[in-house]
C-alpha cells in the first residue's frame, strides 16, 4: 500500500464530508450522531484511529479522554485549529504505538475502504483494546447499486461512460480504484471474527435497499 497520498497532505484537499457539495454530507452526518449515541459512558479512554480533521474527536472530547491518531499531519493540524481536549498522535495504523491494553474504545471510521487487506491492522487494534472495550469499525459496500440514489457522486447524464466505470468499479470513481477498497457485510463479518472480534450490532447508513456504509459494534471474544 502506497501511502504517500495521505501523508503529502493531499488527501486533506479530497476529504471534505462537510461540504454542501458532497453527495453524502447528510450520511456522514448520520454516521457521527449515530457514534456519539453510542459511544457509553464517561471519562473512557477512546482512541479515534484516522479520524482526520477531528469531526468525531472534538464533540467526543467533551466527555471522554480522545486520542486523535492519524497518518496526516497536515489532517492533525486542521484538528488543533478546529477543537481542544484531546490529544493529537501522528501514527500508522497497522504499527500504532501504544502499549497493550491502552483504550476502552477504539473507532475506526472512513478509514477501513483505504487498505487493501486490514489483517494487520486489526491485530494491532486487538492488541491495544482493553479486554471487554468496544470496537465501532465502518467500511464502504461492495455492492454498486448505491451508486444508483447518487447521481451527483458520478453523473450518468453528463458523464455516462465514467459513471459506467463507476459502477463496474465496484462503486468506486475511475480515478480511485486501485487506492479505495469496499467490502461486502458478510467478507467484512468474516474479516472482523478471524481477528478475534464479536459483532454486537450493525448499522447501515444509506439507501436501505442497498447501504453505502456498513457500521460493526464489536466486542473481542
Amino acid at each position: 500500500m502506497d501511502k504517500r497520498l495521505y501523508t503529502s497532505g493531499e488527501y486533506v484537499t479530497h476529504f471534505r464530508p462537510d461540504s454542501g457539495k458532497n453527495s453524502f454530507r447528510e450520511i456522514y452526518s448520520k454516521k457521527r450522531d449515530y457514534l456519539l449515541d453510542r459511544v457509553p459512558g464517561r471519562n473512557l479512554r477512546i482512541l479515534d484511529l484516522g479520524g482526520g480533521m477531528g469531526r468525531i474527536t472534538i464533540p467526543l472530547s467533551s466527555k471522554h479522554r480522545v486520542v486523535l491518531a492519524d497518518l496526516s499531519i497536515e489532517m492533525l493540524r486542521l484538528a488543533g485549529e478546529n477543537g481542544t481536549g484531546f490529544e493529537r498522535l501522528n501514527c500508522d495504523a497497522e504499527e500504532l504505538c501504544f502499549k497493550n491494553e491502552s483504550f476502552d474504545c477504539i473507532l475506526i471510521i472512513d478509514l477501513v475502504p483505504h487498505f487493501p487487506s486490514v489483517v494487520q491492522m486489526l491485530a494491532e487494534i486487538r492488541r491495544v483494546l482493553k479486554p471487554g472495550g468496544m470496537l465501532f469499525i465502518d467500511t464502504t459496500n461492495s455492492n454498486p447499486l448505491w451508486v444508483l440514489n447518487y447521481p451527483r457522486y458520478a453523473n450518468p447524464l453528463r458523464r455516462p461512460v465514467r459513471w459506467l466505470r463507476t459502477l463496474l468499479g465496484g462503486g468506486i470513481l475511475p480515478e480511485w480504484q486501485g487506492k479505495i477498497h469496499h467490502q461486502s457485510r458478510r467478507h467484512f463479518r468474516y474479516l472482523l471474527e478471524q481477528s478475534g472480534f464479536s459483532v454486537q450490532e450493525w448499522a447501515s447508513f444509506g439507501p436501505f435497499w442497498c447501504p453505502k456504509w456498513f457500521l460493526a459494534v464489536c466486542t473481542m471474544r
